[in-house]
């Protein structure tokens, strides 16, 4: 029985339909596939080739796949939107191209692991979204500059970073940098980093941030069902208490009824 994993390595791809692969057929139940070792340029577009052949890089819907591996394929451009079509992906390895601009990712929030080491990235870019993001590895790019670093703020799940072989891992201030825009690393270039006082302050304050949250809306809830309750409780008072039940009408008493009498009985005496 099938296991849901296909490895097309090595097969002088350089595109993903019209190559005979029957994608429907496996794309439902498909979790892991290899694309490693081919000869895709782009990821994710469509246009006309040099002698008007249709290349197609786009990937047809994959609903439950998790490992993608496209590595050393000489990849230069990933489309906008790219891995739209894979909404549960968790790793993804695009190592060992030429890839100048990180794109694709734009709802990939499931992703955990991004593989993009020996490309030509300059800029940190399109992957603040990725907050579930564990694992990023960037190593042997061409971030120059330490300013080029702090988008990673965004990504509050990173625990795991290698930025090795770039021109800014060689800047003085390089890993107090790092540890100042991301201080909830947990390892910078596989060297373990001791708990600072920076990142013990920044998980408890995300910690607190997290149960403030959760207290303001159990505290919402309660007063909404607190209200709701109060005014039912009222309503019900106002019929069955025993003051409003017994609340004296607008009913004559006898002696009120006797003067009443007396004062028509002395309007006919002056008619007459």
């Amino acid at each position: 029985e099938w296991v849901g994993v296909l490895n097309f390595s090595n097969r002088r791809m350089n595109v993903l339909k019209g190559v005979g692969i029957d994608w429907d057929q496996f794309s439902k139940r498909l979790h892991t596939l290899d694309l490693s070792s081919n000869q895709l340029r782009t990821v994710g577009i469509t246009k006309i080739g040099n002698v008007g052949r249709m290349i197609d890089t786009t990937f047809p819907s994959m609903p439950v796949l998790k490992n993608l591996n496209l590595s050393k394929n000489g990849i230069e451009k990933i489309g906008d939107m790219a891995f739209n079509l894979l909404p549960q992906l968790e790793r993804c390895d695009l190592s060992g191209n030429a890839i100048g601009r990180i794109a694709g990712f734009e709802t990939n929030i499931a992703l955990k692991s991004l593989h993009m080491q020996n490309n030509r990235i300059r800029v940190i870019e399109g992957i603040g979204q990725l907050h579930q993001l564990e694992f990023l590895d960037l190593s042997n790019n061409n971030v120059c500059n330490l300013v080029a670093l702090r988008p990673l703020s965004l990504n509050v799940g990173l625990r795991f970073l290698h930025m090795e072989g770039n021109p800014v891992s060689y800047e003085r201030r390089y890993r107090s940098s790092v540890i100042s825009f991301v201080p909830h690393l947990d390892q910078i270039d596989n060297n373990p980093l001791p708990p600072s006082s920076a990142q013990k302050a920044a998980r408890r304050a995300a910690s607190k941030r997290e149960e403030l949250l959760k207290d303001a809306t159990a505290k919402k809830k309660q007063k909404r069902g607190g209200s709701k309750a109060l005014r039912i409780k009222d309503r019900a008072h106002e019929v069955v208490t025993p003051s409003s039940r017994n609340k004296p009408k607008n009913k004559r008493t006898p002696e009120s009824t006797k003067k009443f009498l007396e004062k028509i009985q002395e309007g006919k005496q002056e008619t007459k």
